[in-house]
């Protein structure tokens, strides 16, 4: 997919999973891009079934963010049906947030061990979701690199 920038005049079109991504992308970036956010604030995002506007703007992207540690490909999948219907590629069309967090394990007693997808409660994963949300902007939109590194480290 070609790279898309501020000297071509069109915006990059980015897909944020959830809420939560989709603030910390929108902090990153403004109104350099369009953002889409796919499950709305107060639906679990385990379990969610895209709407034909996800799906439409899923193809569209050219970029997207999902927070992984099966958040989203647990449950029925439903992201990773998403992704391979628009025929994206992973690690060049969608991109997880949550590479190289800290893993933080459940407690529950149902849950014992198993990985808590909410990576982002720790403040030092958060800032992790910032840097690799500024990464990819940056290598779609190369010309606005500076602009992203600059807000996220904001962030952080």
């Amino acid at each position: 997919m070609e790279k898309k920038d501020a000297a071509s005049g069109q915006k990059l079109k980015v897909v944020a999973t959830n809420s939560i991504i989709a603030d910390i992308t929108k902090n990153i970036a403004g109104d350099k891009i369009d953002l889409h956010s796919i499950v709305p604030v107060g639906q679990d995002p385990h379990e969610y079934e895209p709407l034909p506007e996800d799906v439409k703007k899923t193809s569209e992207a050219d970029l997207i963010f999902y927070n992984g540690i099966n958040l989203e490909t647990g449950g029925n999948a439903w992201f990773t049906k998403l992704v391979e219907n628009a025929k994206k590629t992973e690690n060049k069309d969608y991109f997880a947030v949550s590479e190289g967090v800290d893993v933080i394990y459940l407690e529950g007693q149902n849950e014992k061990g198993k990985e808590d997808p909410h990576a982002w409660l720790n403040l030092e994963n958060g800032m992790i979701f910032a840097k690799n949300i500024a990464k990819q902007l940056s290598a779609k939109d190369p010309s606005n690199k500076e602009f992203y590194e600059k807000k996220s480290q904001r962030i952080y």
